[in-house]
């Protein structure tokens, strides 16, 4: 069973909001601290250096066909000449690396710039939505743990029929604790973005209910959102998520 209701933000809340909102945009090239990482951006930067130069290629690939086709066209036939082909395969090359890296931070700095919009309304609201849940049941979602950045994943029955996904870093604390899954738990969030913040459990620790969902790709299945409820049960949740998959 579900029930939601608000109440006022507290002060260890509002801080964790406000270091979700300071968040950097460039995380990725933050992480770099071993030599391991350190080959990894090598090889994604090479990767996208080799898409550059494929990119020049077809480039002067086409104006060499146009030359074909409009001898008179002077310049793009000059285009192709030795000299120049070498200049465009390095400069492809160059903003391949540079340029495609640069647009992919400045989506993922738009959308951060759009979820710290969200946090803000957070706290400016004042107020958390605090969902109440009272559990039957719950299973781990192992085989799923590799999507999305945060690799904690539960089912947790809350109704004859309904299931709720429950995934991300705020269930470490009570991981460890050894109080979830509970029975009765209250999920805190973000009145607003509704970013989960926190996890409270008052009722006693459930144990895992040992499922199989060996089977469940990314290809083939819906990926629940955390804190989406679905129409399942935990035996069913296969056979739930290829439908909603299908549409």
């Amino acid at each position: 069973m579900l029930s939601r209701n608000y109440s006022p933000m507290e002060g260890a809340q509002r801080q964790a909001l406000e270091r979700k909102r300071g968040k950097r945009f460039f995380k990725p090239l933050a992480r770099v601290r071993t030599p391991g990482d350190a080959v990894g951006l090598f090889f994604v930067l090479a990767g996208f250096a080799v898409l550059g130069w494929l990119a020049g290629v077809l480039i002067l690939v086409l104006f060499y066909l146009i030359s074909l086709i409009l001898p008179e066209a002077t310049a793009l036939a000059a285009v192709t000449r030795p000299a120049n082909v070498q200049l465009i395969m390095i400069v492809s090359a160059a903003l391949g690396m540079l340029g495609i890296p640069l647009w992919l931070l400045d989506r993922h700095r738009r959308a951060a710039r759009g979820r710290a919009g969200g946090l803000e309304a957070d706290l400016a609201d004042g107020r958390v939505e605090v969902v109440t849940v009272h559990a039957t049941g719950a299973a781990r979602c192992e085989p799923m743990e590799y999507l999305g950045e945060e690799p904690k994943a539960f089912f947790v029955q809350v109704d004859a029929s309904e299931v709720l996904f429950l995934q991300g870093g705020y269930l470490d604390q009570a991981l460890r604790a050894g109080t979830f899954p509970n029975s009765k738990f209250d999920v805190i969030r973000g009145a607003k973005s509704g970013v989960a913040l926190e996890i409270r459990c008052h009722g006693k620790p459930l144990p895992l209910i040992a499922h199989d969902y060996a089977d469940i790709t990314e290809e083939e299945f819906y990926f629940p959102g955390d804190g989406e409820v679905l129409a399942a049960t935990l035996e069913s949740i296969p056979a739930s998520l290829r439908q909603l998959k299908k549409g």
